[in-house]
C-alpha cells in the first residue's frame, strides 16, 4: 500500500506534489491538534490553574502568618484569585470579626451630622478624606453609597431610586474588621466546606502543610484549601473552571477554522504549487538550451532564496562553459594561426634555401668561367687582373650574404641573446649620415634633421646601428637626385618614433608588403649609385632584428616619398 502511494505521488507534477504535501501537513496537524484537545486539555488547563493558585496561596499563607492585621490581606487575595478565604478556630467553626462590619462614620460638611455608612468594599480611606456621593438607609442606623467620589475621584456610581440622600463630608472614624469573615461567612459553600471539616476528614486530604481536596457546588468544581495560622485554620475554596464546555466550544470553533483552513490551503497549494515551480520550470528550459550549446540565454535571479542560488548556479555554469569553449576556440584559433606561420615559415625557409642556392650558384659560375678562361688561356693577360677584382667583388658579395645569413640564424635560434643596453638614440640617428657623407655631396641630398635630444631606448647597438644603416642605404638608393632625406626622432606619450624618409620616388603596395621578402628587389634608376647591390636579404635581416627586438616598423608611402619607420618603448633612468 504504501508502495503505491509513493509511486502514486512521484508520478504527478511538481505543483500536484507541493499540494499533496501541504494538505498532508495540515490534516496531520488538524488530527494532532483534535486528540490533544480532547484528550490531553482538560488535565492540562486544569492543572495549570490549580499550580498557579496552589503558589498564590503559599505567598498568602505566609503573609497571614507575619500579620497581625488580615483584612487586607484576605481581600486582595480573595479579588484577585476570585476565592473566599475565612478564619476557622482550632474546632473549625467560623470566627466572628471584630468590628461585625466594615464601617466609616462621615460628617455632613452641609448639616455637620454624623453617617454610619456600611462598605462592602475595600477603599483605602484615612481620616479626614473628603466624600461625596449618594447613600441609602440600611436596617438600623447605617447607610450604604449607591454613588461615591472620593478625593475628587469618582469609585463607582448606581441609580439611586427611593430614600437617596446626597451627601459631602469628611472620613471622622474608620471601623474595619481583622478579616473577611463577617462577609463569607454568609455564603452557603463556605458553610458547607467548613461544617464538613474534621480531623478524621482531613487525614485523607494532606497536602503539602496542610490539607487540599476537590469538591462540587452544582455544576462547578471548586478546591478547598485548609491551612493552619497560629491556633487557627484558614478555609480557602477556589472555584475551578470546567473544561468540558471550553473543549466544546473550542473543538467546535477549530473545526469550523480548519475545515475553512482546510478549503483555503486546497485552494493556495495548487496556487503555491504553481509559483514555486515555475522557476523550476524555467530553469529547466535553460538547462535545456545550454545542452544545446547556448549559452547567450541566462535564468532569471529570483526572490526565493533556492530558486536565486539555482539560477545563479546555472548562470555560473552557463559562463563558465561558455568561457571554456571560446578560450578553447581561441587555442585553436591559435594553434591554427602557429601552425600557419609554421607552414609560412617553413616555405619561406624553403624559398630561402632555393634563393640562397641561386644567388650563390651565379657567382660560383662566374668566378669558375672566369678562372677557366684564364687557364685556358682565352682571357688576355691585360684583362686577367679585372677578371680577378670582378672575382672577388663576388666573393665579397657572397660573404656579405653569409654574414647575413648567420645573422639571422642566430636570431632565429632560442638561445640566442640580445646584448642590450640603454642607447641614446638621439645622438645615434644624427651620426649615421656620417657613413654616407660621399655619397650625400655626390648626389647634392638635402639632410632634414628633426631629432628631439635626449630619448633613450633599450636595444642592441650593433644591431639597430645596421638597421639603421640599411634604411639610409635605401633611402640613397632610391631618393632622386638634389632631393631631400628626413631622418625624425621624436617622443609619442611613452614611445619613440624613429622615421628615415626619402623624397622623389613611391612604391606600389605590391612591393610595400614584399620587400620584406628576402633577395626581394625593386629594379630602380638608382641602383647604380652604390658600388655594390648588397647581398639581397637586408631588410629581411631588419624584420628578423626589430621582431627580436619585439619593436613596431614598416614601409609606407608619404607624399612624394617613402617612410621606414621603428616605435620602440622609451627608456626612462
Amino acid at each position: 500500500m504504501i508502495n503505491r502511494i509513493k509511486n502514486f505521488y512521484y508520478k504527478q507534477s511538481l505543483t500536484t506534489q507541493i499540494s499533496i504535501i501541504i494538505v498532508f501537513v495540515f490534516t496531520t496537524f488538524f488530527v494532532l491538534q483534535l486528540v490533544l484537545n480532547t484528550m490531553f486539555f482538560p488535565s492540562f488547563y486544569t492543572d495549570r490553574e490549580i499550580q498557579s493558585f496552589d503558589s498564590s496561596l503559599n505567598d498568602y499563607i505566609d503573609s497571614l502568618e507575619n500579620a497581625n492585621f488580615y483584612y487586607d490581606i484576605i481581600y486582595d487575595f480573595s479579588v484577585n484569585n476570585n476565592a473566599k478565604s475565612v478564619i476557622l478556630n482550632s474546632d473549625f467553626m467560623i470566627v466572628d470579626s471584630i468590628p461585625k462590619q466594615y464601617t466609616v462614620q462621615v460628617r455632613s460638611d452641609e448639616t455637620l451630622l454624623l453617617y454610619d455608612i456600611v462598605l462592602n468594599q475595600k477603599l483605602n480611606l484615612i481620616l479626614y478624606d473628603s466624600l461625596s456621593g449618594v447613600v441609602k438607609p440600611l436596617d438600623g442606623d447605617y447607610y450604604f453609597f449607591t454613588s461615591l467620589v472620593l478625593n475628587d475621584a469618582v469609585l463607582f456610581t448606581q441609580v439611586c431610586e427611593n430614600d437617596c440622600i446626597s451627601l459631602s463630608g469628611r472620613v471622622v472614624s474608620i471601623n474595619k474588621p481583622n478579616h473577611l469573615n463577617y462577609l463569607f461567612s454568609q455564603y452557603q459553600r463556605v458553610q458547607i466546606e467548613s461544617n464538613r471539616l474534621s480531623d478524621s476528614f482531613l487525614a485523607n486530604h494532606v497536602y503539602n502543610d496542610g490539607w487540599r481536596y476537590r469538591s462540587q457546588d452544582g455544576p462547578i468544581d471548586l478546591m478547598v484549601y485548609v491551612n493552619r495560622l497560629n491556633q487557627n485554620y484558614v478555609l480557602t475554596i477556589v472555584p475551578i473552571q470546567n473544561t468540558d464546555n471550553i473543549v466544546a466550544t473550542l473543538s467546535n470553533y477549530q473545526n469550523y477554522v480548519y475545515l475553512t483552513a482546510l478549503i483555503v490551503i486546497l485552494l493556495w497549494s495548487f496556487r503555491i504549487g504553481t509559483v514555486a515551480s515555475k522557476p523550476i520550470k524555467k530553469i529547466e528550459r535553460v538547462a535545456r538550451e545550454i545542452s544545446n550549446l547556448n549559452f547567450d540565454i541566462e535564468a532569471l535571479e529570483y526572490k526565493s532564496r533556492e530558486a536565486s542560488s539555482l539560477s545563479k548556479s546555472i548562470n555560473l555554469i552557463s559562463s563558465n562553459l561558455k568561457t571554456a569553449l571560446n578560450n578553447l576556440n581561441q587555442k585553436n584559433q591559435e594553434l591554427m594561426s602557429l601552425y600557419e606561420n609554421q607552414s609560412e615559415q617553413v616555405n619561406l625557409k624553403k624559398q630561402l634555401v632555393s634563393s640562397i642556392s641561386h644567388e650563390l650558384k651565379t657567382p660560383l659560375m662566374i668566378i669558375q668561367v672566369t678562372i677557366q678562361g684564364v687557364l685556358d688561356g682565352v682571357v688576355n693577360e691585360d684583362s686577367i687582373a679585372e677578371e680577378f677584382n670582378n672575382i672577388l667583388a663576388e666573393i665579397n658579395k657572397s660573404s656579405l650574404m653569409i654574414q647575413d645569413l648567420l645573422q639571422i640564424y642566430r636570431l632565429d635560434s632560442k638561445d640566442s641573446q640580445l646584448d642590450l643596453e640603454v642607447i641614446n638614440i638621439s645622438k645615434l640617428v644624427f651620426s649615421i649620415p656620417n657613413d654616407f657623407s660621399p655619397l650625400v655631396k655626390k648626389y647634392k641630398f638635402k639632410l632634414n634633421f628633426n631629432i628631439e635630444d635626449g630619448l633613450l631606448i633599450e636595444a642592441d647597438r650593433k644591431l639597430i646601428q645596421r638597421v639603421l644603416s640599411n634604411f639610409m642605404t635605401n633611402a640613397i638608393k632610391y631618393t632622386k637626385e638634389s632631393e631631400s632625406i628626413e631622418l625624425n626622432v621624436f617622443q609619442v606619450k611613452s614611445k619613440v618614433h624613429i622615421e628615415v624618409i626619402n623624397h622623389g620616388a613611391e612604391l606600389s603596395e605590391v612591393h610595400l608588403e614584399n620587400l620584406w621578402m628576402p633577395f626581394y628587389r625593386v629594379e630602380h634608376e638608382g641602383d647604380q649609385r652604390m658600388s655594390s647591390k648588397g647581398s639581397g636579404i637586408g631588410l629581411y635581416l631588419v624584420s628578423e632584428v626589430l621582431k627580436a627586438h619585439n619593436f613596431e616598423y614598416g614601409l609606407v608611402n608619404v607624399k612624394n616619398g617613402v617612410k621606414a619607420y621603428i616605435i620602440a618603448p622609451l627608456k626612462t633612468l
